[in-house]
């Protein structure tokens, strides 16, 4: 059975947002939606990322789920830099088949770096002995000097994890390292991310797909770290008064929440 809303599945551009560093609770998340991306038969899948990344592997995760779907789909898939993509981040925008940044958007920081708080002065100045025993040799110790053994470990283990980030930004955009400055981890802005094969041009989500999708609907996915996506009252108006096929209504319902869920169903005639 077909409704306004089933013809309008072949009209859609899905676009999701991610704005917030990468964990196994976003990957979740997106991996859920991604995985409902078929019911709207989207003429393209577009991805904006605003994110420092954080994770490499959940990085690895989402950009392979969503790059798969889109060649499953047969149909184009976008990324988006807004406030900025770097390490991991620019792992998810490298992923899309073009690549589009703003021209203030900060881009690249293809690196990896350790941060940490010594406090063996403290303990000094607060007369606190500190011991400590383990089986292994540890390195990574904010109660101890950190001794020329240790800096080499870090340093090895950072080199490895950027090589790996550098591997993973490979499968997807190659030239991004054909760069000096890229490999160094710097960060560029806008136009200067194109110069450096970090990005195809400087554009925005809604002038490419304007130009070229004009007659497509924008299906926007937002993205909310608490809770996840949902954006199942877009289509209430489609729903009312339709007639669908229970498997189809199904699928819908999986984007929403309880109560609008409940509230969809109530609205359908099968």
């Amino acid at each position: 059975m077909f409704t306004r809303l089933f013809a309008n599945l072949f009209k859609n551009v899905i676009h999701l947002r991610i704005n917030v560093p990468l964990s196994p609770k976003v990957t979740s998340q997106v991996l859920k939606q991604v995985s409902k991306f078929h019911i709207y038969k989207p003429k393209a899948i577009a991805l904006s990322v605003d994110s420092l990344g954080q994770s490499l592997v959940q990085g690895e995760i989402i950009a392979k789920a969503i790059s798969n779907k889109a060649k499953e789909l047969q149909c184009p898939y976008y990324t988006f830099a807004e406030n900025l993509a770097l390490g991991s981040g620019y792992l998810l925008l490298a992923s899309g088949n073009k690549v589009h940044v703003g021209p203030h958007s900060l881009i690249g920081g293809v690196s990896s770096s350790y941060m940490g708080i010594g406090l063996v002065k403290a303990l000094k100045q607060w007369k606190i002995k500190n011991t400590t025993i383990a089986t292994n040799e540890i390195h990574i110790n904010p109660l101890e000097e950190v001794r020329p053994v240790d800096e080499k470990w870090i340093k090895d283990m950072l080199t490895s994890q950027n090589e790996a980030l550098k591997c993973a930004i490979k499968i997807y955009r190659k030239q991004a390292l054909e760069s000096e400055l890229v490999n160094k981890g710097d960060v560029f802005i806008g136009n200067k991310a194109c110069e450096q094969g970090l990005a195809d041009g400087v554009n925005d989500f809604y002038s490419v797909i304007s130009s070229e999708f004009p007659n497509a609907r924008v299906v926007n996915i937002p993205f909310d770290d608490n809770k996840g996506g949902v954006f199942g009252a877009e289509i209430m108006d489609e729903l009312m008064g339709g007639e669908i096929s229970r498997e189809v209504l199904d699928e819908i319902t999986g984007f929403s929440s309880d109560d609008l869920a409940l509230q969809l169903r109530a609205k359908v005639n099968f």
